[in-house]
């Protein structure tokens, strides 16, 4: 299954630099590991640019420490 995100520019670039491997969401999707993740940059002003990137879901975390229905999410890039 593949998920889509939309990332502010400052969110999208850590993650496309490597300084950020993991999202913390919502539990609102079947998550599963192993699942793709398309995540596209979005330009405040302007929308959604072309610029996106895809990985894969390789862990998925929703115990202790979490709201009720949150769950961090370790990725991957699919490269």
């Amino acid at each position: 299954m593949t998920h889509l995100f939309n990332f502010s520019k400052d969110y999208f670039q850590s993650i496309k630099n490597g300084e950020k491997n993991f999202i913390l969401t919502k539990r609102d999707r079947p998550y599963k590991t192993g699942d793709e993740i398309v995540i596209q940059e979005e330009d405040g002003e302007f929308g959604l640019t072309s610029d996106e990137l895809r990985y894969k879901i390789s862990l998925i975390e929703n115990g202790e420490g979490l709201k009720t229905n949150y769950c961090i999410i370790a990725i991957h890039p699919l490269n």
